[in-house]
């Protein structure tokens, strides 16, 4: 009887799990959007850049807006700014509540 509620209780989570993964496959990544300034690696120009960051792990998705491209729409220049922006170390907890960083 208890083999049969731990069968069981497993296969629910494992259907929980799959089913999670296909949500979030089919929504794509969750995501914020963040600004910052960066360099542009292409223009040699500072640039304050609204970015996408995928909110689970971390990574740089996309530009959403780049004010050194004016044109309205997608941004096409490779978006080499974002591996500038992945390079670039985060600062401590610590560091962040005295204000440095």
């Amino acid at each position: 009887m208890l083999s049969d509620f731990a069968a069981t209780l497993a296969l629910a989570v494992l259907l929980g799990s799959v089913a999670a993964v296909l949500f979030r496959f089919m929504n794509g990544p969750e995501v914020q959007r963040v600004s910052r300034r960066v360099e542009c690696p292409q223009l040699g120009r500072p640039a304050d850049v609204v970015a996408l960051r995928d909110v689970h792990t971390g990574g740089w998705v996309s530009v959403e807006r780049c004010p050194l491209r004016p044109k309205a729409g997608p941004v096409r220049c490779h978006s080499e700014c974002l591996r500038v922006l992945a390079l670039k170390v985060r600062p401590s907890r610590r560091d962040a509540r005295r204000g440095r960083g």
